[in-house]
């Protein structure tokens, strides 16, 4: 494969990776749990929020490993620095609802299943590498 195609690629499922993580991310927050708050939702609902967060991780990494079609993490290293960009920025601007740990715990989280979700793209038996 040529490197101008290969950088393409890199580019190309880093932007569709960024709008996946974008969609998913807002759904989880702003439609599926838009009430939650650390302070006045149950425990279930705080734990379902986080692994909806993970989940919404989980579906980028893995497309983006598919995308790339070879086993290329680039994409996936520039969804982790814009999420914790972001996360820095809400912290840095006092924007947080709940404390500081479980909103760690949620950014933690996402990086978590992206990566996952990243490792079973590259071992899917069915990715085209």
């Amino acid at each position: 494969m040529k490197s101008t195609t290969r950088l393409g690629l890199i580019i190309f499922a880093t932007l569709i990776g960024f709008s996946v993580l974008t969609l998913y991310t807002t759904l989880v927050q702003d439609v599926l749990f838009k009430g939650v708050s650390f302070c006045t939702a149950s425990g279930l609902a705080l734990i379902s929020k986080v692994l909806a967060l993970g989940t919404a991780g989980l579906v980028t990494g893995f497309l983006t490993s598919l995308l790339v079609l070879q086993k290329n993490y680039y994409p996936n290293v520039v969804l982790t620095a814009l999420v914790i960009v972001k996360s820095l920025f809400f912290v840095g601007c006092e924007r947080m609802i709940g404390p500081l740990w479980y909103d760690t715990t949620l950014t933690l989280t996402l990086l978590f299943g992206l990566w996952v979700g990243y490792f079973g793209g590259v071992k899917f038996p069915l990715s085209p590498a």
